[in-house]
């Protein structure tokens, strides 16, 4: 959830580091070496990389494991969409918990 743009920061935890926006989607794309899922930010600002199929001898997660944790974490950090303050309502639920 981490990006270079907009949001804020949370207690310090990232730093000056900010929230990447929202909502985030994953596309597949074949490179030279290797295929991946890859995760981007509404402009098009690459999240994060997810590899499957590789064609080294390196092992390398199947496609389906890759596409799969991909949006899992897409559906995880969408569903915080609206959070302002993510270690604040972790602390919250502590308390309720």
């Amino acid at each position: 959830m981490v990006g270079a743009r907009g949001g804020r920061p949370t207690d310090g935890l990232l730093g000056d580091t900010q929230p990447t926006p929202l909502p985030w989607t994953a596309v597949t794309r074949a490179r030279h070496a290797y295929d991946s899922v890859e995760i981007l930010a509404p402009d098009g600002f690459w999240v994060a990389r997810f590899v499957f199929g590789g064609r080294r001898k390196t092992r390398i997660v199947p496609r389906a494991e890759a596409v799969a944790n991909a949006l899992r974490v897409i559906a995880c950090v969408n569903a915080c969409a609206g959070i302002d303050d993510p270690v604040d309502l972790q602390r919250q639920l502590d308390v309720v918990g």
